[in-house]
């Protein structure tokens, strides 16, 4: 069986350290064979790189016709490397905001994809609280030069896009559903569930046991390593501030009072895990909705969700 047959592929979800395991982990670790964000293109994979993006986003004809090609790319670039980790949230998640979902993958078919490509891989996804994780999604969309929109517009349009059947952010949030689509498909053993609230507690388990999966028996010296929060990329008003602040220093004051008198003005839009802006209503409708797939998903795993706080 060739190496390149049974990587671990990191799936997500979006907004769950992706960006600081892909750098600071992935990327970085000599012991592991990367193919994902954040790789350096130097030794070639652009091509493979973006036929993992394809595995998410092409539609059922011209993906057809061009499968071949697709598994040939990764293949390629994966050829004899061993401990092959690919990393790519789009993978679990696509498109971040609940106003339009065209254009990604719904994710039986991307397991599918997958599963043909790589039919013994072991899949890592990784959680996050749903109560925290949509305001940091929409901190996410609402940086400059993205989506202008509201938090309660925001979260009502996902709540509303649930109830209209249309399927939704929400949807994608229920992680017992991703679970078992690829539980079904790669085997009950073969996938692991992991929390971020776990990552930021303990980091150094956290890696470990994510070595554990892709390179069973190597022992990787993980405290090497560095998930700090300074490894995440930089938003395009942060790239603005530190610029403006190297050439005119008196003003990088100025410039920071103004950016958090915004923040204030629209609380939870882009810093700490909660808004104060959920409704009461708002917060009762996402705990119902998650409540019953966040137990099963602790029975299927073992994971202690409801004690972590989730819903």
């Amino acid at each position: 069986m060739p190496v390149s047959d049974s990587p671990l592929i990191h799936i997500g979800y979006s907004k769950c350290a992706s960006t600081s395991l892909q750098r600071g982990f992935f990327k970085a670790c000599n012991d592991l064979s990367y193919l994902g964000v954040q790789m350096d293109f130097a030794d070639g994979g652009e091509d493979a790189h973006r036929a993992v993006y394809s595995i998410a986003s092409l539609g059922i004809c011209e993906y057809e016709q061009r499968k071949d090609e697709i598994r040939s790319s990764i293949q390629d670039f994966l050829e004899g490397k061993d401990s092959v980790v690919i990393s790519n949230e789009v993978l679990s998640s696509g498109s971040h905001t609940p106003f339009q979902r065209q254009g990604w993958c719904d994710t039986v078919t991307v397991a599918e994809r997958l599963k043909a490509i790589f039919p013994n891989a072991k899949i890592l996804i990784i959680i996050r609280n749903q109560l925290d994780i949509l305001p940091s999604i929409y901190a996410e969309i609402s940086k400059p030069s993205t989506v202008s929109v509201r938090w309660n517009d925001y979260i009502s349009t996902a709540i509303g896009a649930d109830i209209q059947g249309r399927g939704s952010l929400l949807h994608r949030l229920n992680y017992f559903n991703t679970y078992s689509v690829y539980a079904d498909m790669f085997g009950h053993n073969n996938v692991k569930v992991a929390m971020v609230e776990d990552l930021t507690r303990d980091p150094e388990t956290f890696l470990r046991d994510i070595c554990e999966l892709a390179c069973p028996g190597k022992n990787i010296p993980v405290t090497e390593f560095s998930l700090k929060k300074e490894n995440v990329r930089l938003t395009s008003l942060d790239k603005a501030k530190k610029r403006l602040g190297s050439m005119l220093p008196g003003l990088s004051g100025f410039i920071s009072s103004i950016t958090q008198k915004n923040s204030t003005e629209n609380p939870g839009s882009r810093f700490g895990s909660r808004p104060a802006s959920y409704s009461a209503e708002q917060t009762e409708y996402l705990r119902k909705f998650y409540r019953q797939g966040n137990r099963a998903l602790s029975e299927s795993t073992g994971l202690k969700l409801e004690e972590a706080g989730y819903p």
